[in-house]
């Protein structure tokens, strides 16, 4: 995402280049550690992430003069993404259906880090309930293909029905 900024306030503009950098080390940090919980990722890298990012969140409370770390931390690693204007229903449900299996997903890995047995049962319910919107929007991609056919085939019958000159 690319913000504009019209004012020409030093201030300003350093206050948005320092939330562009916690952004982009909370990404890295937190894309890091979820691909080392699965067997990837660069452990090694952890430490200089760790140090990057805190950095980065006290320059800003320097330059900026406030504390707003928590808020751009969280923002920048929701992976909850925005609703996709002219996205026909079946792409909602698809859309939803896997940001469900996602959030059901961490929550899972997070309740068997923290060995938390009521969270991992709620989490498997979430990609549980997930799979029921992926299911749904397969349906309904294979409908719309079904009458998609059987129009193709009734333009076909109807085509060698009539008569050849």
């Amino acid at each position: 995402m690319i913000k504009v900024i019209v004012e020409n306030d030093p201030k300003q503009i350093e206050r948005e280049r320092l939330a562009r950098r916690l952004d982009k080390h909370a990404r890295e940090l937190t894309a890091n550690l979820m691909r080392i919980s699965r067997g990837a990722g660069k452990p090694e890298m952890v430490e200089f992430q760790c140090e990057d990012l805190l950095n980065t969140i006290r320059e800003h409370e320097e330059k900026a003069g406030i504390w707003s770390s928590a808020k751009g931390i969280s923002r920048a690693i929701n992976i909850s993404r925005d609703y996709v204007p002219g996205a026909s229903d079946a792409e909602l449900l698809k859309k939803e259906g896997f940001e469900i299996i996602m959030r059901g997903a961490l929550q899972l890995a997070a309740s068997k880090l923290l060995d938390q047995g009521i969270t991992l049962r709620n989490a498997e319910k979430q990609i549980f309930n997930g799979i029921h919107y992926i299911e749904e929007w397969r349906k309904e991609i294979k409908s719309k293909s079904d009458r998609r056919l059987r129009r193709k085939k009734a333009s076909t019958k109807k085509n060698d029905d009539e008569p050849k000159l």
